[in-house]
């Protein structure tokens, strides 16, 4: 990846960290009197005024520091950003540079609290979703998927159980005669014993696979997409406090569902090469499969949950990874949360629509959009 000195573009001075007041925000119109130095309302905007300055990729402009909508006239060449500075954002509402823009953003820190920061967002999504019932209509579907995902992995674990029941029973073993076989066929009856005592451990680690491994996932973020991309964008009117009579565009919806599903793919296909790159690990007993099983799902999940949040305010796909390069300990954080608790029984069945809760309001707070 990127280090971050080539993802700012330049910029000298890490953003400013403003004291987070809350999901919501504060009145978006940003108030116009000077802030005290030293005060949180000073950190708000001189973290809003970084955002604003240095964008992310500057030949694709400048973006909100709130809700990272682009900034029209911003490009090189068209617009000085002084000019700009002013302006209100046409979708939060909140003037570019003011306390109101820069109030939730957080800068990053040590890889380590970037990486805690991320693992919060899905417990915070989950959390979101709780306290808005507009929210629920829009959760109901993943739910439902989830379930189905859930028993379905019951019963293959079931038949997995029942297949070693019957490839491992006393009338198969009856002709493993002799010390050496008769040996094997008592660790044999073992092993059985025990992966049909265990039958309870593997649905959860087949729920992982069949949400989040490939290949399956494509055709579960394929189903999915669509109520994803009507969560994640209700979940940002919520936060930035939009209006729920706001114009939704279905003509907008349904061009940015075509290219996250194009991105689902081309992540998919990334993630199955990653594996087949990490195959040897497995080689290192225990340790290597754990991470060969749990990494590239983890890494995926926090591009996946979160892409849809950049395809509908039209990153290119040279602006995501710089993205996800700039803050990639918090997105990793975000992706093994997701991995964690999916493998939790019933836990499970609330993590996708959590997940995508979360991935708006990660977006939302950072720094550089």
């Amino acid at each position: 990846m990127s280090d971050e000195t080539e993802a700012q573009g330049g910029a000298e001075a890490p953003a400013p960290n403003a004291s987070p007041r809350g999901e919501g925000g504060p009145n978006p119109g940003g108030g116009s009197s000077a802030p005290e130095p030293g005060s949180p309302e000073q950190a708000a905007l001189e973290a809003a005024r970084f955002a604003f300055e240095n964008p992310l990729f500057p030949k694709r402009g400048t973006r909100c520091p709130r809700c990272g909508q682009s900034v029209p006239g911003s490009e090189p060449g068209v617009g000085t950003l002084a000019s700009l500075e002013g302006g209100t954002c046409a979708r939060c509402g909140v003037v570019y540079v003011s306390t109101a823009a820069g109030a939730n953003l957080i800068g990053g820190k040590s890889w380590l609290r970037e990486f805690t920061r991320g693992v919060t967002y899905l417990p915070r999504g989950a959390l979101r979703i709780v306290r808005s019932p507009s929210l629920w209509k829009y959760s109901v579907v993943p739910l439902v998927l989830n379930l189905v995902a859930v028993i379905l992995a019951f019963f293959l674990a079931k038949a997995l159980a029942g297949w070693l029941e019957e490839l491992t029973g006393p009338e198969r073993l009856d002709a493993w005669t002799g010390l050496l076989w008769g040996s094997l066929a008592w660790v044999v009856w073992f092993l059985g014993m025990l992966a049909r005592a265990a039958v309870f451990l593997v649905v959860p680690l087949l729920s992982l696979w069949l949400i989040v491994a490939f290949p399956f996932s494509l055709l579960y973020k394929l189903v999915f997409m669509p109520f994803m991309e009507m969560l994640t964008e209700h979940t940002d009117r919520v936060v930035l406090g939009i209006k729920e009579d706001a114009r939704f565009e279905f003509s907008a919806f349904y061009a940015n569902l075509v290219v996250a599903m194009v991105d689902a793919l081309f992540l998919t296909l990334l993630q199955g090469l990653l594996f087949l790159i990490l195959l040897p690990i497995n080689l290192i007993p225990f340790l290597g499969s754990a991470v060969w099983l749990v990494l590239p799902p983890a890494i995926f999940a926090g591009m996946d949950y979160s892409d849809i949040n950049l395809v509908r305010r039209t990153y290119s796909t040279r602006e995501k990874m710089r993205l996800w390069s700039l803050h990639q300990w918090r997105f990793l954080g975000y992706g093994f949360s997701f991995c964690f608790l999916i493998a939790i029984p019933i836990v499970n069945i609330f993590v996708i629509p959590a997940a995508c809760a979360g991935g708006a309001i990660l977006f939302l707070e950072l720094d550089r959009k």
